[in-house]
């Protein structure tokens, strides 16, 4: 892992763009934590650098996509303005591959650093739900509060987290923060929804992309 080379003050990923899709600075009246592994390789990095932000990823268009097809009995959408988005750790990668485990999680000492920045985030933010996007996510969470990590500390599989009822996570605490509790989500990343979001299952749906859709409908109803 590398720090990053420039800030891009636009929508996007902290630590290298702004975390919001409004450009709003003010991040404790975000609804939602959006939680991403580590900021790209560095030659995607770049290519967000030149864009000025990360609106042409792959991610951001899926996760919008995803969100628009979440709905209330208001009719209301997940939005993207209600979002705090971040990363794990706080670094880019210096590695051929964007998926996968990140090499930061070889280092105890930086995901010390960066899971203080993340409980920081949290006791800013006060965040109604926090949505992992993918299985490394949800467990560096668990990092930060021992009710996920005994939850997720045999699992490794979508489908095995699905089976034990944990994609949708209420009441989760955190070691380090007070009188706070949250839901978490786990969602496959939105770059390999293609891959894994169709094995999905989620109370009666079962080996369904549209598992991940009532998992977030779960998250709204729950506030």
């Amino acid at each position: 892992m590398v720090e990053i080379p420039e800030f891009v003050d636009g929508p996007g990923f902290f630590p290298g763009c702004s975390g919001t899709s409004d450009m709003e600075t003010d991040i404790s009246q975000k609804d939602f934590i959006i939680l991403g592994q580590d900021q790209d390789k560095k030659e995607g990095f770049e290519e967000t650098i030149n864009k000025g932000s990360e609106e042409y990823t792959p991610t951001w268009r899926e996760i919008n996509k995803l969100f628009g097809r979440v709905k209330t009995d208001e009719d209301d959408k997940l939005k993207l303005d209600e979002c705090f988005f971040t990363n794990a750790l706080m670094g880019v990668r210096n590695t051929t591959k964007s998926t996968g485990k990140s090499p930061g999680f070889s280092s105890p000492n930086f995901v010390a650093v960066c899971r203080k920045i993340f409980e920081e985030t949290i006791d800013v933010i006060r965040p109604k739900g926090i949505i992992c996007l993918g299985i490394w996510p949800a467990k560096f969470v668990g990092m930060a509060s021992g009710q996920v990590a005994s939850k997720l500390i045999c699992f490794e599989k979508y489908s095995e987290i699905d089976q034990a009822g944990f994609a949708v996570m209420k009441g989760i605490r955190f070691d380090a923060i007070n009188s706070f509790q949250t839901t978490v989500v786990i969602l496959s990343h939105p770059c390999l929804r293609h891959l894994y979001a169709g094995d999905r299952s989620y109370k009666s749906i079962k080996n369904n992309e549209a598992a991940e859709v009532e998992m977030l409908t779960e998250l709204l109803y729950s506030q």
